[in-house]
Order: C-alpha cells, then sequence, then structure tokens
C-alpha cells in the first residue's frame, strides 16, 4: 500500500506495454483508410495537398507511413524509429492540416505526437519484439540464408562427411587410406 502512494513507479514496464499496445491499435484502426479509395480521394482534395505535383501520392504516402509506424509501433518492433515516423506524420497533420489546433477540436493528433514522444524517450516496454531482437534476428537471417534453423545447421556442420566416416571405420587415417592403381590401358 506504501507503494501504491509513493512516487515510485508500479507496473511500470507492464505498464508501458500495454499502452503502447493500445495505442498502436487505434493508430491502426485510423489508418487502415489507405485501403479506401474514395477516402483517399477525399484526403487529395485537403487544401494543403491540392496544390501539389501529386496529391494522391502525397495521401497515400502519408498514410502508408502512419500505418507502418503505427504496426511497428504496435508490435514493439524499431519502437524508436515507428515514434519518429509518427511523431512527424502526426505533426504534419496537427500543425499544417489542423492548422496548429492542439487543444478541444482536433486534438488527437497531437496527443498521438506526446505518446510517440513518450515510447521514443522511455523504450517499448514489456512484450515487444524489441526485446527479442538481439536473440530472433539472428536466429531469422540464418534461417532465411540457410534454410534451416542454427541448431539443425550446427548438427548438420558436427557430423564429419561420409567419406571421413567409412575411413573412421575401416580404421585407416587419411594418410593411410589406400589409393587405387591407375589403370594401365
Amino acid at each position: 500500500m506504501k507503494k501504491f502512494f509513493s512516487s515510485s513507479p508500479i507496473w511500470q514496464d507492464s505498464g508501458l506495454g500495454l499502452v503502447r499496445i493500445i495505442t498502436g491499435a487505434f493508430m491502426i484502426y485510423h489508418r487502415w483508410e489507405i485501403f479506401e479509395a474514395d477516402k483517399m480521394k477525399e484526403y487529395a482534395e485537403w487544401d494543403v495537398l491540392k496544390n501539389a505535383a501529386s496529391p494522391s501520392f502525397l495521401a497515400y504516402l502519408g498514410k502508408g507511413s502512419e500505418l507502418l509506424g503505427s504496426l511497428l509501433l504496435t508490435a514493439g518492433l524499431f519502437t524508436r524509429i515507428a515514434c519518429i515516423i509518427l511523431t512527424g506524420a502526426m505533426l504534419f497533420i496537427a500543425f499544417f492540416i489542423g492548422n496548429g489546433k492542439t487543444g478541444y477540436e482536433d486534438q488527437h493528433p497531437f496527443l498521438f505526437v506526446m505518446l510517440a514522444m513518450v515510447f521514443f524517450f522511455t523504450g517499448p516496454g514489456k512484450w515487444s519484439l524489441d526485446r527479442m531482437r538481439p536473440v530472433v534476428l539472428p536466429m531469422l537471417c540464418c534461417i532465411g540464408l540457410f534454410g534451416s534453423s542454427p541448431s539443425a545447421s550446427a548438427q548438420r556442420s558436427a557430423q564429419p562427411p561420409t567419406s571421413e566416416l567409412i575411413r573412421q571405420s575401416s580404421g585407416k587415417s587419411t594418410s593411410q587410406a589406400a589409393v587405387p592403381p591407375a589403370q594401365s590401358i
């Protein structure tokens, strides 16, 4: 009970992980609009984008980067990079599209900026792929390069080649192995 009323953190790692996953899920939900052509057409007609050389491309680029950042944030993979992506996108929305209104109206993009900054400075918390990355990433690279798990390739490399097994079973070393005589014609 003393800890509850103290200034020291309680469940900090788990709490950060939970808030990160929920924040990322909310962001994914709203960024899924990238797959709705009518909605994206509407975004391309916004004043900020419509005078650009390719407003549709910019609308898709913005929503795509938001979706990518949201997916990475939810998974806790490359969290700080995801936070930079989301901070940039949400600042653009808050100050260029929303005209800098960070209170009452249109405050959600700026709140997402603040949450992204929290995870940038504190890290992803519990239940993140960033925590497993030092173990999982090399394993995935091995699987991708060699087509099998590292343990299977280690077992294969630990076994001597078949010719070596035959020589060992005959009791002859490689230097004593009989060389077949050349056939004369």
